[in-house]
């Protein structure tokens, strides 16, 4: 929660609700594993191959969204 908010620069505000929330829809679409410790109060998530393959197409889809929105404003 509050390396979304730093990474935000406060313009996002996760509550636990949402965070967990995410990763749980996150670790059942198999984007996200969550890690066993030995730390009782401590969980590690990692993502997986197939978040890393679903991460690199969707931002090349949005950059070729902005592209688009870009050369569309050019020609305004």
């Amino acid at each position: 929660m509050q390396q979304v908010k730093a990474d935000s620069g406060d313009a996002v505000k996760m509550g636990p609700g949402t965070l967990y929330g995410s990763l749980d829809r996150m670790i059942e679409a198999g984007l996200v594993a969550k890690g066993n410790t030995q730390e009782p109060r401590r969980i590690y998530y990692w993502l997986t191959a197939l978040s890393l393959t679903t991460w690199r197409a969707e931002t090349d889809r949005l950059s070729r969204v902005a592209l688009v929105a870009r050369r569309r404003l050019g020609s305004a």
